[in-house]
C-alpha cells in the first residue's frame, strides 16, 4: 500500500476492486507462478489467520479443485494469446467448475499476476514477520530499495528528456489518418525488445511453489506471423463494449469497478497528485501514458486499429520498453537498475505510474483473453 500511497485517488479505487475480487480462496497459486514470496507469504499468512487448513497449503494436500486451473494460471501469466475455449471447458465439464466459480478464479490470478508486476516491478520487499522476510543468504536480486544505482550517463538521461518533452509539447497526432496497412507494419515494428535482451526469469528456491504447479512454461514473444493464433482485435472485442458487460454478468459490479480503475490510471496525472506550482508549464503526458498501454496490449498479442502504433517508438525509450516487459512477463526477472534506468529522468512516484500503467493494461488484457474464450465455452 504504501507504493500506491501517492496515487489516493487510484488507491481507493484499486481496493474496491481488490476487496470484491478477494472474497473467496484463490490467490496463493497464482502468487506461485511468477515465485513472488512476498505475495505468496502474504495470501499464506492471511489464509491461515482466517482459519485455513496448513496441510491445504503443503503438497500433496493441495485442492485438486484448485490444481486443475494449473494449465490456465501458467497460460496467463507467460502465453495469454494461447488460451482458448477448449481449456475452459474441460474446468467446466470435467473438474466441477461452474461458469461463475470460474470467472471468480480467473479474476484472482489476473489481479495477483498483476500485483507481481507491482512487487518485484518496485522493490517490494518482504515484511519481516513473513518467512521470506527473514532467510539468510537469500540468492535473489536484491530489491530496488536495497541495491546501489548504477546508472547510465546522466547527460543521456537529460538529452533523453528533453527530446521526450519536445515531443509531447508538438504532439499534433491525428488519428483520423492513420492508414491501415501503414499501421499494421508499425503495429508489427514497435515490439523491439527481444527475450535475450530482457533475459530469463530466476529461480526462486521457496520451497512452498513446488507444490501448485506441473506445467512447464515460459513466456514466448507474440509472434504476429504465427499460424497458431491470431491478433486479437480490440475493435471486435473490447472491454467496455464486451469485457465489462461479461464480467459482470457473473460478478455484479465488479467489471464496472475495473473500467473505473482502468479509467483513473490512464488519465492521473501531477494534477491528480499535487498541485500545480504558479508560472509551472503544463505539459499533456496523455500521449506517453498511451503508448505505454497500448505498448503492452501490443506485446500481450492485442491492437486497436484507430491507435497509432508508431507512437510507441516516438515516446518509448528502450529502457523503459524493456522494464515495461520485464513488469508484464519477467516480473521476477526485475533489477533495480531496470527502476532506476528508464532512459529519461522521472521522479519515484513518475516510475512507480509507468509500472502501474503496465501491469493494469496487462490485467486489462489477460481479463479480455479470458473473457472471450469463456464467451465460446
Amino acid at each position: 500500500m504504501q507504493i500506491l500511497a501517492p496515487f489516493p485517488q487510484f488507491l481507493e479505487k484499486y481496493l474496491r476492486c481488490f476487496h470484491r475480487t478477494f472474497e473467496q480462496q484463490g490467490p496463493i497459486p497464482a502468487a506461485s507462478r511468477f515465485q513472488c514470496s512476498y505475495l505468496f507469504d502474504l495470501f499464506k499468512f492471511d489464509f491461515l489467520l482466517h482459519g485455513g487448513n496448513p496441510e491445504w497449503i503443503k503438497y500433496p494436500y493441495r485442492s485438486e479443485k484448485l490444481f486443475s486451473l494449473d494449465y490456465v494460471n501458467s497460460t496467463l501469466a507467460y502465453q495469454p494469446w494461447r488460451l482458448k475455449s477448449e481449456d475452459l471447458e474441460i474446468l467446466l465439464k470435467k473438474k466441477g467448475w461452474s461458469k461463475a466459480e470460474l470467472v471468480q478464479a480467473i479474476t484472482i490470478i489476473c489481479q495477483v499476476h498483476s500485483m507481481c508486476g507491482i512487487a518485484f516491478g518496485c522493490g517490494v520487499t518482504p515484511e519481516i514477520e513473513l518467512p521470506s522476510g527473514s532467510i539468510i543468504g537469500d540468492r535473489r536480486e536484491p530489491s530496488i530499495e536495497s541495491k546501489p544505482v548504477q546508472s547510465n550517463s546522466h547527460l543521456d538521461f537529460v538529452e533523453n528528456t528533453s527530446l521526450l518533452i519536445d515531443k509531447l509539447k508538438n504532439n499534433n497526432n491525428n488519428t483520423n489518418n492513420i492508414q491501415l496497412p501503414e499501421n499494421r507494419v508499425n503495429f508489427e515494428k514497435c515490439d523491439v525488445i527481444d527475450m535475450v535482451e530482457v533475459g530469463a526469469a530466476q529461480n526462486n528456491e521457496n520451497s512452498d511453489f513446488k507444490g501448485f504447479s506441473n506445467v512447464e512454461m515460459k513466456h514466448q514473444d507474440f509472434d504476429v506471423h504465427s499460424s497458431e493464433y491470431s491478433i486479437f482485435r480490440l475493435l471486435d472485442y473490447s472491454w467496455d463494449d464486451h469485457g465489462m458487460i461479461l464480467l459482470s454478468k457473473y460478478l455484479p459490479d465488479l467489471g464496472e469497478l475495473f473500467s473505473i480503475e482502468f479509467y483513473e490510471i490512464q488519465n492521473m496525472t501531477d494534477k491528480s497528485v499535487y498541485e500545480k506550482k504558479e508560472g509551472e508549464e503544463e505539459i499533456d503526458t496523455g500521449p506517453f501514458r498511451q503508448a505505454i498501454w497500448y505498448y503492452v496490449l501490443r506485446i500481450s498479442g492485442m491492437c486497436h486499429d484507430d491507435y497509432d502504433y508508431q507512437c510507441v517508438n516516438r515516446y518509448l525509450p528502450r529502457d523503459i520498453k524493456s522494464y515495461i516487459k520485464k513488469c508484464v512477463f519477467y516480473p521476477n526477472n526485475v533489477k533495480r537498475e531496470d527502476f532506476d534506468n528508464l532512459g529519461i529522468n522521472l521522479r519515484s512516484e513518475e516510475k512507480v505510474h509507468v509500472n502501474l500503467l503496465a501491469v493494469e493494461a496487462r490485467k486489462q488484457a489477460c481479463l479480455l483473453y479470458s473473457l472471450f474464450a469463456l464467451m465460446h465455452s
